[in-house]
């Protein structure tokens, strides 16, 4: 054969190959279609919506009201993620397409993080979001793992054969829910990742299903299907494809960018927040597997303007995907906080304790009223630094007790009040805490912290941790603490009881007997166009640095600066004083002198959640004649409270108090 003829030969396989990668399509649009005909994943769909556009609001004000001011990189949120191999008969040893090797799996999520970090491309192309996702290190039982779990699909009937049948399609293939009930983590604590070998469908011409994730909401049926979590192909589980960023996009909020059109019909986007993909940053394009990838120059017909970058975008098809845009991270992190809260508190990324929380003997039966929907339970649970979302008994898939002791829990302090406050929602209902502050295993009366009766409209138990408990506690332990709710006639339950329609749910609290840091005084002011903090602390234990936190309304808070500890190796038993001043280009001129500002923090191994990831330093400038100012005209429109978190050396974080800024 001729050379040209060979390259000719070889161009063909290569095209025909690429042709069919380019078919590979997602089944989220199917499955989501066809659950909408159902009333109360409808009503749970809009709920969940309303609370993600109201908290993509927020995150956009908060932007706005520091624009002149140079932010540093704020937290970002380590989800914790378990993958589920679901392999063929035969194929135990990995490295076949239905048992991919754990080199492929961990390859495959960096690729997925460095598309989240904006890092996949030369230029750092596209807007980045603040979520990385790592392979669980403990188990729900504080047992360790690597994050990989293998099992053998085998026993199911029509797997091996046919694997996963795709919801909904009719096609041939194990049941869904039969495949996932092999190996299932709580999704309060772990992101579930199936890896099938291959998803049935009646996809028409040459396309096949890669995978599919369900969207996040709230509703009675919190686990019709698809149950949290994602399918996906184990020849997709690689960095070369973008099947698992698209996905988890779903995960996290996000619809497709041809969302309501097709290949041929461009989407409806009267109002961008509402419309389409719901994303206002984001130009609506056709379906574009017939054409998959249009020049930058070719105009969308959907706009009649050139593409742009619009097909590249992570959510659309193609063969081009390598971005997601501000609108899109907005969207993500706006549903990690208001649907995804749990995952936020989970140490399931750290490897167990030495020692876990002792077993509760103390396990509370099964309700009386197994199939009410009435949401009774604890709801959200806010205690030092744990923010924890759940969502009532039927909402959380009709479980009635939930043993969080390993993974999700705070710790506390002896030398300051603690505050426990937890949410119901409907109905009038009974709310009761205990700490196992012996640590004997069982809740006595003297460990009760908590018996509050609260009504509409807000559904509101809060308390003051008794003093005498936290200086009597076993110190430096992991202890289980315990929150129930029933309906209010059942009023005198104990911490073995059986409830009639609640739910119970465990958690870990460490009890130490001081604070790192005690704050005496903090003041915020807005002076002659700087904003100036100033903060006093009476003694620190172990402290590394503070970082100083605005907020335009008191909730959403981004980091401005980074200041190190005064305190000789990190503690002190006298007054030391700081200040800094910020200019509303960024700009810092601290008390102590101009200095370089290290702003990449080492991780503890014990630390919650928050992780700080830049590597960057910020040199503090004098201040010039070009700078711009904090302050605007505008209502609302600029930095209004303060708060300081302390950062320990073992990467620990709490907050000061919040504080409003005085313009003068």
């Amino acid at each position: 054969m001729s050379p040209r003829l060979l390259f000719l030969f070889a161009f063909l396989i290569l095209s025909s190959i690429s042709a069919s990668a380019q078919k590979a399509i997602c089944g989220f649009d199917g499955i989501n279609q066809r659950l909408k005909q159902n009333a109360e994943y409808l009503s749970g769909i809009t709920l969940t919506e309303s609370k993600i556009r109201q908290k993509v609001a927020e995150i956009a004000a908060n932007r706005q009201a520091m624009r002149n001011m140079n932010v540093l990189a704020g937290a970002l949120y380590e989800i914790p993620v378990v993958v589920h191999v679901i392999y063929k008969t035969g194929d135990g040893i990995p490295g076949s397409s239905s048992n991919p090797t754990d080199a492929q799996i961990q390859a495959a999520i960096d690729r997925l993080n460095a598309n989240f970090a904006a890092a996949a491309n030369s230029g750092n192309i596209g807007a980045s979001i603040p979520i990385r996702f790592a392979l669980a290190k403990r188990r729900p039982d504080c047992g360790s793992t690597s994050g990989i779990e293998r099992i053998n699909g085998g026993s199911i009937s029509g797997y091996d054969a046919n694997g996963v049948s795709a919801p909904g399609s009719g096609a041939s293939g194990a049941n869904e829910t039969a495949v996932k009930n092999l190996s299932t983590w709580s999704e309060k604590s772990y992101y579930n990742i199936w890896v099938v070998w291959k998803i049935s469908s009646n996809v028409t011409g040459s396309g096949f299903v890669a995978g599919y994730a369900s969207l996040p909401y709230i509703g009675d049926d919190y686990h019709i299907f698809p149950a949290e979590g994602m399918v996906i192909l184990g020849q997709q589980m690689s960095p070369g494809a973008p099947t698992l960023t698209h996905e988890m996009g779903h995960a996290f909020g996000l619809y497709h960018t041809f969302e309501g059109g097709n290949e041929v019909s461009c989407p409806v986007n009267g109002s961008c927040s509402e419309d389409g993909d719901k994303v206002c940053d984001t130009d609506p394009v056709k379906n574009l597997l017939s054409i998959p990838c249009p020049a930058a120059t070719d105009i969308n017909p959907c706009t009649n303007t050139p593409y742009g970058t619009a097909q590249n975008n992570i959510m659309g098809y193609g063969a081009c995907l390598n971005r997601f845009t501000q609108g899109q991270s907005d969207r993500m992190m706006a549903t990690l906080l208001t649907a995804r809260g749990g995952l936020i508190n989970s140490l399931a990324t750290v490897p167990p304790p030495p020692t876990p929380v002792k077993a509760a003997i103390q396990i509370p039966p099964n309700i009386r009223n197994i199939n009410n929907t009435n949401n009774i339970g604890p709801c959200t649970i806010t205690l030092g630094n744990m923010s924890y979302a759940s969502y009532g008994y039927n909402q959380d898939g009709y479980n009635y007790y939930s043993d969080n002791s390993c993974n999700i829990g705070t710790n506390l302090f002896v030398a300051s009040n603690q505050y426990l406050s937890v949410t119901t929602q409907t109905n009038t209902q009974v709310c009761k805490a205990w700490i196992d502050a012996n640590n004997d295993g069982q809740f006595s009366n003297d460990e009760l912290v908590l018996n509050s009766t609260a009504t509409s409209p807000n559904y509101t138990h809060t308390t003051v941790i008794p003093v005498d408990l936290l200086y009597g506690a076993a110190k430096n332990t992991l202890l289980r603490m315990r929150v129930m709710a029933d309906v209010a006639f059942n009023n005198d339950f104990t911490a073995g009881s059986q409830l009639f329609y609640g739910q119970t749910e465990d958690f870990w609290v460490n009890i130490d007997q001081a604070l790192p840091v005690v704050f005496e005084r903090i003041d915020a002011r807005i002076r002659n166009q700087l904003l100036e903090v100033e903060w006093n602390t009476s003694t620190e234990t172990n402290n590394d640095h503070f970082i100083i936190e605005a907020s335009a309304d008191g909730t959403n808070f981004l980091p401005l600066a980074r200041v190190a500890s005064k305190a000789r190796n990190g503690s002190s038993d006298h007054s030391l004083q700081y200040h800094i001043s910020v200019e509303g280009n960024g700009q810092l001129a601290l008390a102590f002198g101009l200095i370089a500002l290290l702003l990449s923090v080492q991780p503890g191994h014990n630390r919650r959640k928050w992780l700080f990831v830049v590597s960057a330093v910020l040199l503090c400038l004098f201040i010039t004649c070009n700078k711009h100012e904090i302050t605007d005209t505008e209502a609302g429109d600029q930095p209004r409270f303060i708060r300081i978190a302390q950062v320990d050396k073992n990467g620990v974080k709490q907050y000061s108090k919040t504080v409003r800024i005085v313009a003068e």
